[in-house]
C-alpha cells in the first residue's frame, strides 16, 4: 500500500505494521491516545478533535450535509500545507483508513467517515482542510491556486475582484450559497 505525498513528490508507506491485525485491534486504545499526541504535535492541541463522541462542535465534520454519518479516532485541522504529509504518515503507519474533507458540503455522504458501513475496522482518521483557504492569483488574477479549503463563493467573490466582473460561474447558484470547496 503506497500514497502519494504531493507536497514532497514521493510515496508514503507504512513503515511499521504488524501482521496480526488482531493484536493490533486489542492495543488500539493505547495507540489511540499516542495517535492524538502525534497528530497535536504535529497541529497543535486546539486543531485535534476527538471524533468518537458527536458534539456541536464535531458534528459538522462527523455528519454530511444531506446523508452520511461517522465517527472518527480524530479529526485533524491542519493550518498549513506541509502538516499534511506528517499527519498522513502518521495514520498509514497506524493502520488508519484516512479520509480528506473540504467543506463537508457534498450531497453523497463521500466526505465523512463510514468505514464501518462498510464493513471495514480500521479506525479513521478524519483530515479537515477548511483552514488551507489561501487563493494566489496567477497570471494578473487570469487564473488562480486554490488550496483545498477554498468554497466556491470565496473564489468567486476573489476572481471577481480581478478583471472587468464579466467572469461566468460555472457552479449552479445554489451550490455556491453552501460554499462547497474548488
Amino acid at each position: 500500500m503506497m500514497f502519494l505525498s504531493v507536497a514532497r513528490n514521493k510515496f508514503i508507506q507504512p513503515r511499521a505494521l504488524s501482521n496480526s491485525y488482531s493484536r493490533r485491534r486489542r492495543l488500539f486504545s493505547e495507540e489511540t491516545t499516542n495517535l492524538k499526541k502525534i497528530f497535536q504535535s504535529i497541529v497543535g492541541d486546539n486543531d485535534v478533535l476527538d471524533g468518537q463522541k458527536e458534539t456541536t462542535q464535531t458534528l459538522g465534520y462527523l455528519k454530511g450535509s444531506r446523508i452520511g454519518r461517522g465517527k472518527a479516532v480524530a479529526i485533524v485541522r491542519p493550518t498549513k500545507l506541509q502538516q499534511i504529509p506528517r499527519i498522513l504518515q502518521a495514520a498509514v503507519d497506524n493502520g488508519c483508513v484516512v479520509v480528506v474533507q473540504g467543506a463537508n458540503t457534498g450531497l453523497t455522504g463521500a466526505s465523512v467517515p463510514r468505514s464501518s458501513e462498510k464493513g471495514d475496522s480500521r479506525p479513521t482518521v478524519l483530515i479537515s482542510t477548511k483552514h488551507l483557504d489561501t487563493i494566489l492569483p496567477i497570471d494578473d488574477g487570469k487564473k488562480v491556486l486554490c488550496l483545498a479549503g477554498v468554497g466556491l463563493a470565496s473564489l468567486q467573490s476573489f476572481v471577481n475582484n480581478f478583471g472587468d466582473g464579466s467572469r461566468q460561474s460555472h457552479s449552479t447558484l445554489g451550490s455556491t450559497f453552501l460554499n462547497p470547496t474548488t
